[in-house]
């Protein structure tokens, strides 16, 4: 798994379809979206992590999502700052995604960020 892999697959162009995708998590095939996961397939890691969060298993839901933040991959590092401050890990949440440190202060990146600490100031 690499960055331009990640960045195919995003664009629709490889890895599991959505329509697949949705269909696992439709007939609760949790495991089987982990498992495709573990494999490099994004579609299926943010869609494991957000059934597992609906059932409070946090951290398992960041173990699934861990490869493709240490990655460095943008999106997994939205999701899983969300997972954690759902969690209650707020720091760990900022420190994920606070424009400064990840070195991308983009006008995006600065109003997501904006966001999440509203996120954190309601929770």
């Amino acid at each position: 798994m690499n960055i331009d892999d990640l960045e195919w697959q995003s664009r629709g162009l490889g890895g599991y379809p959505p329509v697949l995708v949705d269909l696992l998590v439709e007939q609760g095939h949790v495991e089987q979206l982990v498992r495709a996961a573990s494999r490099g397939a994004w579609s299926c890691a943010r869609a494991a992590a957000r059934q597992l969060c609906k059932t409070a298993e946090f951290e398992r839901a960041l173990g699934v999502l861990e490869p493709f933040v240490e990655l460095g991959w943008e999106p997994a590092r939205w999701v899983a700052a969300d997972i954690a401050l759902q969690s209650g890990r707020v720091q760990q949440a900022l420190d994920w995604v606070r424009p400064d440190d990840v070195g991308l202060a983009s006008e995006r990146i600065c109003r997501d960020f904006a966001e999440l600490l509203v996120k954190r100031a309601g929770g």
